[in-house]
């Protein structure tokens, strides 16, 4: 039989197929293999290591969640460490998930058998020796022989509960309940540190805003007990030694702790991170961005290699060149499935050059940049090139983006984006050429849109125009109109004429200029599977609203904002009474009947005028 290390070898050999296999029938053939390779290891260790194998032995349910080895490997084990109760359960959960045409199912249910009737047997035997206690105490108590009655003693969950129920606890945990729950006692704190799925799936110190930052003597125990040894930045060692921290989660930390851990990131973790959620200050921006730039010029003399697993990012940094900063993450975290970078700085030092295009194809789905940074006091804005390298991976990625969202990035798109279904575009000073819009907006599922971007938008439609599968649409017409994004009233006609089948979720707001007669009684008509409607500031009154009441139209409604409109209270008395909520701020009403409203109607009322 191979040893434990061979397996471990097999196993990577499996994994890395498994990973590179795109035929189905394939796919299932090296999972049934890579399962057998872990029931294997899980045999190995049992004797030993009792976590470990359970640990593997999940990995075969994992694999194959509706076939028997896994579960019965599990009970096995279990049976072997005397917690028969663990083990029935195991037992059951398999015969539930498993067909009947499963060829081991006939296992499972015996050994269920043979476990709930070695339980039923310990708990006839241990029923009438408890009596036996009960009588002899109480007769000794009536005799007088008694006065003092033994208190009762406390159960510790650490030890009585199985080792696997307990772990899978801890998982869901915060770390900080985590750290304090260590200090109970050495047993609590020897099981705790033992635990590997604990410290070693997700790093997360997100804190609540009344928290104190995570310390750096926090963070560096943290990556200790993760890691199990100490960092190293040999790259052949790294690429072999699974640290396996895939989720790191950074929101709340001290500046020194930012820094550290930016360390940690870029060192010793770079192979095996999944997924990050970071916060950083201006100062450790700098150094973040600094650390990109660096082996964003190493990796084409391959003195520095890409990030092979790190595919989510969410960022929010203070850079005075976002431009830059998403440039070089793309370059040094090619495989990035999501990229999301949320800007703030008090000034912005853009510089306007021509990137080199991406020679590798970028796998990117989901994009958003937003951009708060202060432009120059000048008052000039920024031409579309100023933010090339993110038009130039826009376009890049016109092929798999199924999500953009875009803030104060005013680019110009060249390319139609085929699979796009999530749209957001706001105040920006750059228009999308329209010649590319029709192209996926047969696709889109959720538009949000403001200023210019509405007219611009709407001024687009026509007869031939397909939004069937749009389900939320967010127009905001507030903000000064630019040049060539004047509306034409006869759009918003035109919009409400249209087929919207699954359209759901409706805001049509600051709606105050160029209004066409009757719009409000085209939407109800038009639209009747709609659940959400935001009116805020449209010019809106009690005789649109009457006719929305009466005649019992939008049956599906649900909540209705309806703030700075001129509609009065008895239009709202209506709607509530058909359980419809509504924001109400600033609207003129009677006291008496903002009170029905909130207290009595029984529907949600919002009111955020102070």
């Amino acid at each position: 039989m191979s040893t434990l290390e061979e397996l471990k070898v097999l196993r990577k050999k499996l994994s890395d197929a498994l990973k590179r296999s795109q035929d189905e029938a394939k796919t299932q053939k090296i999972k049934e293999n890579l399962a057998k390779v872990y029931k294997n290891m899980a045999s190995k260790v049992a004797p030993t290591d009792f976590t470990k194998a359970i640990e593997y032995s999940k990995y075969v349910i994992d694999l194959m969640p509706t076939q028997s080895p896994g579960y019965l490997t599990i009970g096995k084990i279990l049976q072997e460490n005397n917690k028969d109760d663990a083990a029935l359960k195991m037992y059951q959960i398999g015969l539930k998930r498993c067909p009947e045409d499963d060829k081991l199912r006939h296992v499972l249910k015996s050994q269920m058998e043979v476990v709930q009737r070695r339980l039923d047997s310990s708990f006839k035997q241990e029923k009438p020796t408890q009596t036996t206690q009960r009588t002899s105490k109480s007769s000794l108590t009536e005799t007088g022989s008694l006065t003092e009655v033994t208190p009762k003693t406390c159960i510790d969950p650490m030890t009585t509960l199985p080792a696997e129920v307990v772990e899978n606890i801890f998982t869901h945990v915060p770390f900080r309940t985590v750290v304090r729950s260590m200090r109970v006692s050495k047993t609590w704190q020897t099981t705790i540190e033992s635990m590997r799925h604990v410290w070693n799936s997700r790093i997360n110190f997100s804190a609540a805003p009344k928290d104190r930052p995570v310390s750096v003597k926090a963070m560096e125990r943290y990556f200790k007990l993760a890691t199990k040894a100490s960092p190293t930045t040999d790259l052949d060692e790294l690429k072999h030694a699974k640290n396996n921290i895939r989720v790191i989660n950074l929101l709340g930390m001290h500046s020194k702790s930012q820094e550290y851990a930016i360390n940690q990131w870029l060192g010793a973790f770079w192979f095996s991170i999944e997924r990050i959620n970071l916060s950083l200050d201006g100062i450790n921006t700098i150094k973040f961005a600094s650390h990109l730039k660096k082996r964003a010029e190493l990796i084409p003399e391959h003195r520095a290699s890409p990030s092979d697993t790190i595919t989510h990012l969410k960022l929010f940094s203070s850079s005075t060149n976002v431009d830059a900063l998403v440039r070089n993450i793309i370059t040094c975290m090619p495989k990035l499935i999501s990229l999301e970078v949320i800007n703030n700085h008090n000034q912005k030092t853009l510089n306007v050059v021509t990137p080199e295009p991406f020679k590798a194809p970028l796998p990117l789905s989901h994009l958003r940049v937003e951009d708060n940074t202060i432009p120059p006091r000048l008052g000039a804005t920024f031409a579309p090139n100023a933010y090339k390298e993110i038009a130039s991976i826009v376009e890049h990625c016109s092929d798999t983006l199924t999500g953009l969202s875009l803030s104060a990035i005013p680019i110009e798109y060249t390319r139609p984006l085929s699979k796009l279904t999530h749209l957001e575009l706001a105040t920006s000073n750059h228009l999308m050429e329209i010649r590319y819009l029709p192209n996926f907006m047969a696709k889109l599922q959720h538009v949000k849109l403001d200023n210019h971007h509405t007219p611009h938008f709407l001024n687009s439609l026509n007869k031939s125009t397909s939004l069937h599968q749009l389900k939320s649409l967010h127009l905001d017409l507030l903000g000064p109109l630019k040049l060539g994004s004047t509306l034409v009233p006869s759009r918003v006609h035109d919009l409400f004429n249209l087929s919207l089948p699954s359209l759901e979720t409706l805001s049509f707001t600051n709606y105050m200029s160029n209004i066409v007669p009757g719009w409000f009684e085209l939407l109800t008509d038009r639209l009747p599977t709609l659940v959400h409607l935001d009116l805020t500031n449209c010019k809106l009154g009690d005789i649109e609203m009457n006719a929305l009441t009466k005649r019992n139209k939008l049956t599906n409604l649900e909540f209705i904002g309806l703030k700075d409109t001129q509609v009065t209270g008895p239009s709202l008395i209506a709607l509530a009474k058909r359980k419809v909520g509504m924001d109400v701020t600033g609207l003129d009403m009677r006291t008496d009947t903002f009170r029905w409203l909130a207290y009595e109607s029984g529907v949600t009322v919002k009111n955020d005028q102070k």
